[in-house]
């Protein structure tokens, strides 16, 4: 937590509170400090969402009241760290269960890939995270951080499997943290899904450091010079790779969990892309005279055929191991 400047604190701490002056001082205060990315956001940043405009006026009211006891009781004590202690536990007790089971049934509510869905999971994203309500009872395990990402990424990705009559959502968040937890430490134990692993997040901090140092306006030029130019392959096309790079540069200081999921996604699309399969059962599939015969069929024959004898080379003592 960032909290203002000290001259702002030392300020509203000199001033008669009880004054018009002093109040005003005082909710400015208040507003600063508890100013995040989607919750007391400037005016310039409209809220479209009652139930967040409702958590907007019980923080600021809690947190008031909590000051206005404090220098009433205490006046010589110093408000900076009273606010150290105090603005956490503001977020922890307004982001209650049934708070944060209302903002993501209200996610629910919106339409599937819509901007107003888009921005209630960000909502509900960034509250969970304030609500300190995620388990932590393994939290000093060198993976809690990764099965916590991936966690916040489920959410955001499959709230609509998530059934308020059953239980609240942080009983369904904390449920999937303890199962990515198991997934991760299974990932480490095993060496080609640690290497696999590894791969993905050397190729995202590239990804990230260099859409960090690019700047907009480079990106539409060159983007802009790309459709000049002409259409080129469809999957290669540097068009599309420009207007992933513009709006991935504009999520990462948006919404930097939800770019974070993206970027792995993008770092599996370009590592490990996905590869049409024959069944296993195509040997009964007839392949018309025109048509070629699939990959895994061509193989099956050229095994079957043996043609230099090289199914007959064995390991030593097994010769059912050719």
């Amino acid at each position: 937590m960032s909290l203002p400047p000290k001259e702002l604190i030392t300020k509203v701490q000199q001033m008669d509170w009880e004054t018009e002056g002093g109040q005003q001082q005082l909710f400015y205060l208040i507003n600063r400090v508890l100013k995040t990315q989607r919750f007391c956001r400037d005016a310039k940043q409209p809220v479209n969402s009652p139930i967040v405009e409702e958590i907007n006026h019980r923080l600021r009211s809690h947190l008031y009241q909590n000051l206005i006891d404090l220098l009433r009781q205490h006046p010589q004590r110093s408000l900076a760290a009273a606010l150290e202690v105090k603005v956490p536990q503001t977020y922890q007790t307004v982001f209650d269960n049934p708070t944060l089971t209302r903002l993501g049934c209200a996610a629910q509510a919106l339409p599937p890939n819509s901007e107003p869905r888009r921005q209630a999971l960000n909502d509900l994203i960034e509250a969970i995270k304030l609500s300190e309500k995620l388990s932590n009872s393994r939290c000093f395990e060198p993976n809690y951080e990764e099965a916590i990402a991936l966690t916040l990424s489920h959410v955001y990705q499959k709230i609509d499997q998530y059934d308020a009559a059953r239980a609240p959502l942080m009983a369904w968040v904390n449920y999937w943290l303890g199962i990515f937890l198991q997934q991760v430490e299974q990932t480490e134990q095993d060496p080609f899904a640690r290497a696999h692993m590894g791969k993905r997040i050397r190729t995202k901090a590239k990804l990230k450091r260099h859409l960090r140092q690019v700047k907009t306006t480079s990106l539409w030029l060159w983007l802009r010079l790309a459709i000049v130019s002409g259409p080129t392959a469809p999957l290669v096309n540097p068009a599309i790779l420009l207007v992933w790079c513009v709006w991935l540069s504009a999520q990462m200081r948006q919404c930097p969990d939800q770019a974070d999921a993206l970027l792995l996604a993008l770092v599996d699309r370009l590592l490990f892309p996905p590869v049409a399969m024959a069944p296993l059962d195509d040997r009964d599939i007839p392949v018309s005279a025109d048509q070629p015969p699939s990959l895994s069929e061509q193989i099956r024959q050229y095994i079957r055929a043996d043609p230099c004898d090289r199914c007959q080379v064995h390991i030593q003592d097994r010769p059912d191991v050719t």
